[in-house]
């Protein structure tokens, strides 16, 4: 099949998958799916309690975000060295470490009292992403060439039906054993998982004679080409805009005298959102290709957040406004996952390399958008708070055109 501008297909990953069974296959699926969902179970559980956590910590919204930029700025610098060392050296020991780091994360969480060990807490986490979540996302990309911009809407599931667990899980649990008790009660997760992830198939590794800072080097080459560049933009822009939006809603609900409790309640439309967005979307573009299903998806983030913005806050607004969000936004992620190791494979570059570079995108959104949305919201209200966060979509809608306007990025349909 032809790449893009008629470009000759070459088959850029580092491991040989032909001799992969039926059975290899389900239990890599299960195992990244599991990785995903208790990653994002650990890192955004709390999301409900972040206006109890910031004043136990004698914080407002916008100095707790900064927490968040500092782990987010983590993500984002390991995400292309990880993921030439998960080509290199095989998923697996790196999810495993991946693991390790989930676990310190959630303990130091738990020993919390002070900023400086919250802190501490958010780096192991910041540490963790890279590992875990790019290395899962590989392994998808590996194992799948026909249906798999399906395989990642349903990793992408996986990855809201760990959020939606956690934010119920904080928001019953809480009122008995606080978020610190919340956080020593995740941190068995990871232990779990270990097991399942050091039994994982291992793949043939196909030979690669570059060094670690050559395939470094080749990573950001590929991540400086204009669609890649454009995709990375869009992923950080998207998952900016929905995350801000997630960040600031218990906020909104302290603000308006709701509980912990109640924030769980309206993240429930989110997860419901975010679990049917990426199967659904992801099957559509594996029949249409992805620009018209992206273009959508920013149009309904956009109507989401708008309505944030003007329709006043009430449970049945709020409720239809986080599903449009929740939807969206991970349909997005989806789609522009797929169009990178769809255009990664067209130009030799490796799954885990590519991917690392999309996920500089991915991991900028949530770094800098807590701190900045935080600021506008506690200076100017939630107002100027949403619609700034749906003029990025805006922006992001333009990428994605600009991306896709000499040929539309289009699903693999390989053998």
């Amino acid at each position: 099949m032809p790449g893009l501008g008629g470009a000759p297909f070459r088959f850029g990953t580092l491991f040989d998958v032909t001799g992969s069974s039926g059975a290899d296959r389900r239990q890599i699926a299960i195992t990244a799916n599991a990785a995903v969902l208790v990653n994002f179970l650990s890192y955004l559980g709390l999301t409900p309690l972040y206006a109890e956590v910031a004043r136990d910590l004698h914080m407002g919204a916008s100095g707790f975000g900064q927490f968040f930029l500092i782990q987010g700025l983590i993500n984002v610098l390991l995400q292309v060295p990880v993921g030439v060392l998960a080509d290199r050296y095989g998923r697996r020991p790196i999810m495993l470490i991946g693991l390790v780091f989930m676990l310190a994360g959630q303990l130091l969480r738990w020993q919390s009292f002070n900023g400086p060990t919250f802190l501490a807490g958010q780096i192991c986490i910041g540490l963790c992403g890279p590992f875990v979540v790019s290395a899962s996302y590989a392994l998808i990309a590996d194992v799948y060439t026909q249906g798999r911009a399906r395989a990642l809407g349903v990793l992408q599931a996986s990855i809201n039906v760990g959020q939606g667990i956690g934010f119920l899980l904080a928001g019953l649990l809480s009122p008995w054993i606080g978020w610190r008790g919340y956080s020593l009660c995740v941190a068995f997760l990871p232990v779990l998982l270990l097991p399942l992830t050091a039994m994982l198939p291992k793949l043939r590794q196909v030979a690669n004679l570059r060094s670690v800072g050559a395939s470094i080097v080749v990573a950001l080459r590929f991540l400086a080409i204009p669609a890649a560049t454009s995709l990375a933009a869009v992923a950080a822009l998207n998952l900016g805009a929905g995350s801000a939006a997630i960040y600031l809603l218990p906020f909104l609900v302290e603000r308006h005298h709701g509980s912990a409790s109640m924030t769980s309640f309206l993240l429930i439309p989110y997860l419901v959102g975010s679990i049917v967005g990426g199967p659904l979307v992801g099957s559509w573009a594996d029949r249409v290709g992805v620009r018209a299903p992206a273009l959508a998806c920013v149009a309904t983030a956009i109507a989401g957040l708008l309505g944030f913005a003007f329709l006043g806050y009430n449970i049945p607004t709020i409720s239809v406004c986080v599903a449009l969000v929740g939807a969206a936004v991970s349909a997005l992620l989806t789609l522009t996952s797929e169009s990178v190791i769809d255009l990664a494979r067209r130009n030799g570059t490796g799954a885990g390399a590519a991917l690392g570079g999309i996920r500089i995108g991915q991991g900028l959104g949530p770094a800098l958008a807590p701190a900045a949305a935080g600021f506008i919201f506690d200076t100017s209200g939630p107002t100027l708070a949403y619609v700034a966060m749906a003029a990025a979509m805006v922006l992001a809608a333009a990428l994605v055109f600009m991306a896709t306007a000499t040929k539309a990025l289009r699903a693999s349909n390989g053998p």
